[in-house]
């Protein structure tokens, strides 16, 4: 009997082997690990109440997989003291995979990523991608980044070539870019969020893997780009800022330091 046994158990061990071992890299992770995916962004009130925005994040929610959810951070006053009025129709899309967290202070663009920094939902150990609220992306965009973090924990995963950006797209496990809560951001960096996202990342030696959009690397890779030149004119983005200028004042301004974790 005791033979029997012992036969069964290795053939349940050996099998359990068998499939641990044939599983891509990246499910193997997944099946020992209970972390997840947040796709996170932020918006303007301009942009909020228009129906291109509406009918933009309804496909941004489509191309979310099972264990990715989307928080959208929106404050209650932006920067010019505009209350942020949420139409129906997107408070409506809310669910387990589309999360509005509200926001005390409007940050600038980097509101789309240092609340989700410091909420509680997103633990140490979870990803989180980066986008922007006025792309249509690719379908399988946040899927790459994902694989590109899971492949690549202690890194940047950017889209597309080497330099973050958050239009393109970019992932990161959260206690890898979590000391960014402690920046003091001055108001000459308010308008270059993805700079100071560099400046953290050289700061502290932060690496980066960078991923092609099926081997398009195209700087425009990771959108759908006619769909996206469709949106009307907005004139947040035609702000023609001289970013060089922008850049150097920025520099001199912030104070970040290395972060001891």
């Amino acid at each position: 009997m005791n033979v029997i046994l012992i036969a069964i158990t290795l053939i349940i061990v050996s099998i359990s082997l068998y499939f641990i071992f044939r599983t891509p890299k990246t499910e193997k992770f997944k099946l020992m690990s209970s972390r997840k995916t947040y796709v996170s962004m932020t918006t303007i009130p301009e942009r909020l109440r228009d129906p291109w925005f509406l009918k933009t994040l309804k496909k941004t929610i489509n191309l979310l997989t099972d264990d990715q959810t989307l928080i959208i951070n929106i404050p209650l006053l932006s920067l010019k003291s505009e209350k942020y009025i949420i139409p129906d129709s997107v408070n409506a899309l809310q669910g387990s995979n589309f999360i509005i967290n509200r926001c005390e202070i409007d940050e600038g663009p980097i509101t789309k990523l240092l609340p989700t920094l410091r909420n509680p939902l997103v633990k140490d150990e979870d990803i989180i991608i980066i986008c922007d609220d006025d792309i249509v992306y690719r379908k399988h965009v946040f899927g790459i980044l994902e694989k590109g973090v899971l492949d690549n924990l202690d890194k940047v995963a950017v889209m597309c070539y080497t330099k973050v950006e958050g239009f393109k797209g970019f992932a990161f496990v959260k206690k890898v870019l979590k000391g960014m809560v402690n920046i003091n951001i001055p108001k000459s960096c308010i308008r270059i969020d993805d700079d100071i996202v560099n400046i953290y990342m050289k700061k502290n030696n932060i690496k980066m893997s960078t991923h092609a959009y099926k081997g398009n690397s195209h700087p425009f890779c990771s959108m759908d780009q006619p769909t996206t030149d469709t949106h009307p004119y907005w004139a947040e983005l035609n702000i023609n800022d001289d970013r060089v200028a922008l850049l150097k004042s920025c520099l001199s301004d912030i104070d970040i330091k290395i972060d001891p974790n």
